[in-house]
């Protein structure tokens, strides 16, 4: 009797030993990070919010070409080369048949005068993109918030559930003593602790199972919020008590117009189809003609390039028949040197400019501007599709997450009063357990059907605190607790 008393108290204190060390393993004693901490932290931290920034960046990028688009453009260019055999030679534009070596520069300018005002309708549809692009990124960012927000719960609904494991465990320990008394006493059969000990190995299980739940929770926020897994944390918790009789105050129909107003991605639909419209016509715009000024400077050299550098008086004779007789004149003329016109008054003596106008009338061009309109014309329909769908779908999801609401809150309301009036039930049966009334076995029973209707309870708070969340999600609120 003495060994078997010391037995069960070995085990008893192995217990407590073990539940103490996977409650101090669940619980971390890192930073007390609050929900809106959490949230802030993986919005600056979030690969998918990074990469809404660089779209949004992409769009801006495209906004301030399509600016650009209104200033003139200007080129140089520059060439050398050598030719061989019959060429022509670009200083004298003559055909030469030696080798030829030349160097050309120029500089080239043009400015679009008029295209049918493509160039402004492609700003103000760039425009469009980006604003779009910014509201694709509070989107992200508000259903990033969400996520982190049930992660959060999850991570409190764990916690919680483990710490009804450990008073569920505590309370079968004590009741181990309790039956080991009423047994010294002849008051219940000696295998009485059997049904005890069971369950409280039944306990240990669950309470291993609820500390995993816990390392599974936090794993799954800090991921949500790309912090480093082996970072240490634990987490706020929010107060205790629940507002009720909240749901019955909403509105559909309001409720689903706040949403509408407050939803990025409505937003975003909106601006892709206006942008869809301008889209139409820029495609237009191919109809009109277009004007274009130009103008070039241009100057060249070539290694076979020369000048008159001196000249030499020669008298040049010349025989002649008089009467039938030959006869010889002599007359004096200046005969040219030449020489290589050197690099440098090549490229200045051959300077030359030109300005001019360049008037495109489309007439045909293989239906290419007509097929052009009738995309964009489908890009419209497209996006108003779009659009309407995504009206279909938020109405869709505000009615259920406000159904859900007031289910949650039923059922969390029920809960409360099933756990009360079980725990009563159950503190009564104790006494007649005590008292010898009821048997072990049904005595377990019933701690089973208050612990089952605890973790119940519990559950239910945390999925009704996670659906007022929902709701907070679909007015644009700031997800807080």
């Amino acid at each position: 009797m003495v060994q078997a008393k010391l037995a069960r108290g070995a085990g008893v204190m192995i217990a407590v030993i073990l539940s103490l060390a996977l409650m101090s393993s669940a619980q971390s004693q890192g930073k007390l990070w609050t929900l809106e901490e959490c949230i802030v932290y993986a919005q600056q931290n979030s690969l998918l919010v990074q990469q809404s920034d660089i779209s949004v960046d992409q769009q801006k990028l495209t906004e301030r070409q399509a600016k650009l688009s209104r200033y003139p453009s200007v080129n140089a260019s520059g060439s050398y080369s050598i030719n061989f055999g019959r060429t022509i030679d670009p200083t004298t534009n003559s055909f030469q048949s030696q080798q030829v070596q030349a160097n050309t520069f120029g500089l080239q300018a043009g400015a679009l005068v008029y295209n049918g005002g493509r160039i402004n309708k492609s700003i103000k549809q760039s425009k469009m993109n980006v604003m779009a692009a910014e509201y694709d990124k509070q989107q992200a960012i508000q259903d990033l918030s969400l996520t982190v927000a049930r992660n959060y719960l999850n991570v409190l609904l764990a916690e919680e559930q483990y710490n009804a494991s450990v008073a569920q465990r505590e309370q079968t320990l004590r009741q181990v003593e309790q039956t080991e008394k009423l047994i010294a006493a002849g008051s219940v059969p000696r295998n009485a602790i059997l049904d005890i000990e069971a369950q409280v190995a039944l306990d240990e299980q669950q309470l291993v199972g609820a500390s995993n739940a816990i390392d599974m929770a936090y794993l799954q926020l800090k991921l949500s919020m790309n912090l480093d897994p082996s970072e240490e944390m634990s987490i706020a918790k929010p107060p205790s008590e629940l507002p009720v009789g909240t749901t019955n105050g909403y509105i559909m129909e309001d409720l689903y117009a706040r949403s509408v107003a407050d939803q990025p991605e409505i937003e975003a639909a909106r601006v892709r189809k206006e942008a869809a419209n301008i889209g139409v016509g820029i495609a237009k715009t191919q109809r009109y003609p277009s004007l274009t000024a130009f103008g070039n400077l241009q100057t060249n050299y070539s290694n076979l390039a020369q000048r008159v550098s001196s000249f030499v008086p020669t008298i040049i004779e010349q025989e002649v028949f008089i009467g039938g007789s030959p006869v010889t004149f002599g007359s004096e003329q200046d005969i040219p040197i030449l020489e290589k016109t050197p690099y440098i008054d090549q490229i200045t003596d051959n300077f030359g400019q030109s300005l001019g106008l360049s008037l495109q009338i489309p007439i045909f061009n293989n239906g290419q501007t007509q097929s052009a309109i009738e995309r964009a014309e489908l890009g419209v329909i497209s996006a108003e599709l779009a659009e309407e769908q995504l009206l279909n779908q938020l109405k869709s999801e505000v009615m259920i997450a406000l159904a859900d609401a007031r289910a949650a809150e039923k059922t969390y309301l029920a809960n409360q009063k099933t756990v009360a009036s079980l725990e009563a039930s159950f503190e009564n049966n104790s006494k007649r357990y005590v008292l010898g009334m009821i048997n072990t076995l049904e005595y377990t029973r019933l701690k089973n059907q208050v612990d089952n209707a605890r973790i119940s309870a519990i559950t239910s708070k945390y999925d009704y605190l996670f659906k007022l969340k929902i709701l907070d999600f679909y007015q644009g609120k700031v997800i807080r607790l």
